[in-house]
This record gives C-alpha cells, structure tokens and sequence, in this order.
C-alpha cells in the first residue's frame, strides 16, 4: 500500500500480484472483501502506528541532515503551505490518533470510491 499526495488528499494505491494460478477477478474480489468487509484494526495497532510514527519521524531527521533534501522540503513547504510550518512536521505525525486512522479509514475506503486497473500479460 502506498498513499500519494504531500498536502491535502491523496490517492492510496494497493497494489497487488495474485499467485500463479489465481484469476485476477477472483483475487480482486477477495481483495474487497478484506478491506471492505473483515478488516479490522489488530490486537497491534497501536503498536505498528507507534512504529510507522518513529519510522516517519527518522525519515524527516534523516532528509533534514542532507542539504538538498532539506531545500527540497523547504521549497514544497512554501508552496503548499508556510515554511514555518516545517518545523511542526514531526509534531503532526506524533498527534495522529487511533481514532483518526480507523474515522478516516472508514470514511475513505469505500467501494463506490474506488477504481481497479488491472495489468494483465499479453496474450501470445
């Protein structure tokens, strides 16, 4: 899964590749019924989201170090927002609750909103 978009919405993308043998329907079907149906947020959740914060927070340390990286994200900042804001970046990401994710995952994962492309091999 990945999610695009720096400010504002974004797109998330599950990308996925059946096993030899499967249909893709019948993979995307399943697929749907996962996340639409028996989803649910783990016994761990707030573990991973604890670990998915820490990850976060080294990657925007990390880029902070290197020079050009730090012009980069000084410069998208400006754009999308104020460059004053870059500074609570990391604060953001550490006030991100459980309840956020779960009220916005239910409000956003919804299969009326959703688009499937399919990559199939060509035929010989």
């Amino acid at each position: 899964m990945s999610v695009s978009g720096t400010a504002g919405p974004g797109i998330l993308a599950v990308v996925a590749r059946p096993a030899d043998g499967v249909d893709v329907i019948e993979a995307d079907r399943a697929l749907n019924q996962y996340l639409y149906d028996e989803f649910r947020f783990g016994d761990t959740f707030s573990y991973d989201l604890q670990k998915v914060k820490n990850r976060n927070e080294s990657a925007l340390l990390n880029n902070e170090i290197k020079l050009d990286s730090r012009t980069s994200i000084l410069a998208v900042e400006e754009s999308i927002s104020r460059v004053e804001d870059f500074e609570n970046d990391i604060q953001a990401y550490r006030e991100v609750s459980e309840e956020q994710i779960r009220r916005i995952f239910s409000e956003t994962v919804r299969l009326e909103k959703e688009n499937t492309l399919f990559y199939l091999p060509a035929e010989e």
